[in-house]
C-alpha cells in the first residue's frame, strides 16, 4: 500500500488568536470605511429628482413655445368681491361633559424626611383660614 504524502496543509488553516482578533478588526474598519464612502456619496451626488429638472429643462428649452397670450395692459381692472364672512353659530351649547378631576389617593409609601406637606386652599396660592395655623400640633398639657 501507498502511503498518502502529507501536504502540510491542515495546520495552516489553524490561526492564531492574535491573528484572528487581527483579521476581525481589519474587517470592522473595511465595513466602516465603506459606510462611511457610502454616506459621502449620498452628501456628494445629487439625487434623481435633479437630474430629472435638468432633463427637463433641457428638453423645453429644445422645444418651441408657444406665443404668450395677449397683454391685458389697456383692459380694465374688473374687483373681484369681497370675502364674506358667515356668521358664529350661537345656537349650538358648548361641550359640558368634561372629565372630573383625578381622585386623591393616598399613597403606600413614607414621604421623605423633610417634606412638609402644602396646607389646603380654597384660593390656589392663598392660605385658607381653616388651613393658616401651624403644621405642629401642640404638645399635650401636663396634669397638674
Amino acid at each position: 500500500m501507498v502511503k498518502p504524502i502529507e501536504t502540510g496543509a491542515p495546520h495552516l488553516l489553524k490561526l492564531s488568536r492574535s491573528s484572528t482578533i487581527l483579521l476581525q478588526s481589519a474587517a470592522r474598519r473595511l465595513t466602516a470605511l465603506f459606510l462611511c464612502l457610502l454616506i459621502l456619496s449620498g452628501i456628494i451626488i445629487p439625487p434623481v429628482s435633479v437630474y430629472a429638472e435638468t432633463t427637463a429643462a433641457d428638453n423645453a428649452a429644445t422645444t418651441p413655445q408657444p406665443p404668450n397670450p395677449p397683454s391685458t395692459a389697456g383692459k380694465p381692472v374688473i374687483p373681484k368681491p369681497n370675502h364674506t364672512v358667515t356668521p358664529p353659530d350661537t345656537t349650538t351649547k358648548m361641550k359640558q361633559d368634561y372629565a372630573g378631576a383625578l381622585p386623591v389617593v393616598e399613597t403606600s409609601t413614607k414621604p421623605a424626611a423633610d417634606y412638609v406637606p402644602k396646607p389646603k386652599t380654597r384660593i390656589p396660592g392663598m392660605p385658607s383660614t381653616e388651613t393658616a395655623a401651624p403644621l405642629a400640633r401642640a404638645a399635650p398639657a401636663a396634669p397638674p
